[in-house]
């Protein structure tokens, strides 16, 4: 731990940790159900601060940072349209076309806090939608078992027989469907 200590300086110290309660409190204050957002932020926070120290560890976090982002990327191509404009035009601007909220702000003529609060709903109906729904759970599964359909169905096409090569033809031609 005191190695630790003194790997950062008391500022980036400071800085970290006030950020961290920042992100808490308004996870509470909004009485935010989706833990995923909160997740993504408090690493969001710790990546760049170790990013700035050029630590590797920083750059681990980055990746997962980029992949809770993209589930919530995610989300909001399959449930966009349940939005509000403003929801749809500020999540499309801060996941999609990596904004900040500032610039976000400046973008639509509103406070930072105004984007923040849609931010804040916007994900939290998405979270809500995908509860109830599922429907991105199960887009997923749905892929994955079109790729190993299409996997095992090119091990049979390549084995040898003509009707096993027709049957495996017939499958690669199914699960292509099923992925589109």
């Amino acid at each position: 731990m005191k190695k630790l200590l003194n790997y950062f300086t008391k500022f980036e110290i400071g800085l970290w940790n006030s950020s961290v309660l920042i992100i808490i409190a308004t996870f509470f204050i909004f009485e935010e159900k989706d833990y995923l957002t909160l997740i993504a932020s408090l690493i969001g926070a710790t990546f760049l601060i170790l990013n700035a120290k050029g630590n590797p560890l920083g750059q681990f976090l980055t990746i997962v940072f980029s992949l809770l982002y993209g589930i919530i990327s995610y989300r909001f191509d399959y449930y966009g349209e349940m939005l509000t404009e403003r929801q749809r035009m500020c999540l499309d601007l801060r996941y999609n076309q990596d904004l900040s909220l500032a610039e976000i702000a400046e973008e639509l003529g509103v406070s930072r806090q105004g984007v923040h609060d849609n931010i804040i709903r916007a994900e939290a109906h998405l979270q809500k939608m995908e509860a109830k729904t599922g429907c991105v759970g199960r887009d997923l599964n749905c892929r994955k078992a079109a790729r190993t359909i299409l996997d095992a169905a090119q091990k049979l096409r390549s084995s040898d027989g003509a009707s096993v090569s027709t049957l495996a033809q017939t499958i690669l031609d199914a699960a292509r469907e099923l992925e589109e």
